[in-house]
């Protein structure tokens, strides 16, 4: 597996992290889904101190079997789907630097900062790796990904809905729509605006998931809202059948 080790943080990084946790634990606090703050707290991901990958991984390996991978880049969709599959997931190692993350989070300047860093990945993502519900869906998910790896054009629908459930998915939860996707976990201008009347707020439908083009690091066009975070195991019961079906 490529992994590479993560580098020392430097004092700038350090308050830019304590910076960036503040403003956003404080941004999405009532507006994220129920188990999001235990989670954080599960895994010790604070604001006293800059995260700390072993200790994220011997928490994660105990409650869910995952652990964690460091990386400076992305990597392709059906990569990353290969090593998800064994339960392994990959964090951005650069933090977006304070120059090009003002207190809004709003992403004037797309192409000046990594659009997945380290902050979306440690914040918004590894506490939903907590939630057995959603490992499982990833889990599931990566495992029917690479199964269906040489099929043309399939890996677009599968990152189209990984994006549009674990990274800008919304939740129905006690009559109030929550946030649990990474992205809007993360980033507090589109944590405001996916729960704010400009938003296109739509049922989760899976064709429709699948057709749908997520917006490259803005915000998006639509959100999809799950009735409740245990539909996504249906989603992938349905997925599953749907490719069944398509390829035999």
């Amino acid at each position: 597996m490529i992994t590479f080790a993560p580098v020392p943080p430097s004092s700038d990084q350090t308050a830019q992290w304590a910076r960036l946790f503040r403003q956003q634990l404080a941004a999405v606090n009532g507006l994220a889904y129920g188990p999001f703050a235990g989670a954080l707290k599960t895994l010790g991901i604070c604001g006293d101190h800059y995260p700390d990958f072993d200790a994220l991984n011997k928490v994660l390996i105990a409650v869910s079997g995952w652990k964690v991978y460091t990386l400076p880049f992305q990597l392709p969709t059906r990569q990353f789907f290969r090593l998800a599959a064994l339960k392994r997931f990959g964090v951005n190692s650069r933090l977006r630097p304070h120059s090009n993350a003002p207190a809004t989070g709003l992403r004037t300047n797309p192409a000046a900062f990594y659009e997945f860093d380290l902050f979306q990945h440690v914040f918004g993502a590894l506490p939903l790796l907590v939630d057995p519900r959603i490992a499982g869906y990833l889990h599931r998910l990566a495992l029917i990904a690479d199964r269906f790896a040489s099929q043309p054009d399939v890996s677009q629908e599968f990152s189209r809905l990984f994006r549009h459930t674990l990274e800008y998915g919304l939740v129905r939860e006690n009559n109030e729509i929550k946030i649990f996707g990474s992205a809007l976990l993360s980033w507090p201008e589109e944590t405001r605006y996916s729960l704010s009347p400009g938003a296109n707020l739509l049922p989760f439908d899976l064709s429709d998931v699948l057709a749908t083009e997520p917006g490259a690091g803005l915000l998006q066009e639509q959100y999809f809202v799950l009735d409740s975070i245990d539909q996504l195991a249906d989603i992938i019961d349905d997925l599953d059948q749907l490719l069944r079906d398509r390829f035999g």
